[in-house]
């Protein structure tokens, strides 16, 4: 099912599961997650932005910028998105 959302266990990289047939982030070869589509992606964007106190970036905003890049933790993502994004 090619609308299905795969998102890195190890990784940021996230994108469909049609853009990752091989059930492995194409980029650093680590496993995937599965949700069933981008509305739940985007519901547990949403969940974990509630969660997230004292993140010092958008983290909805965040995970819309991390579609298919493939960086080693949160930590790594913040501080890329920052350097492109700005604060």
């Amino acid at each position: 099912m090619s609308d299905q959302i795969v998102f890195g266990a190890e990784c940021t990289w996230w994108g469909t599961s049609a853009e990752a047939p091989d059930g492995v982030c194409p980029q650093c070869g680590g496993q995937l997650n599965t949700l069933p589509g981008e509305t739940a992606w985007l519901a547990r964007a949403q969940q974990i932005a509630a969660e997230s106190v004292g993140l010092p970036v958008d983290y909805v905003e965040l995970v819309g910028w991390l579609r298919d890049r493939c960086l080693p933790s949160l930590d790594a993502a913040v501080t890329a998105y920052q350097q492109e994004v700005g604060p």
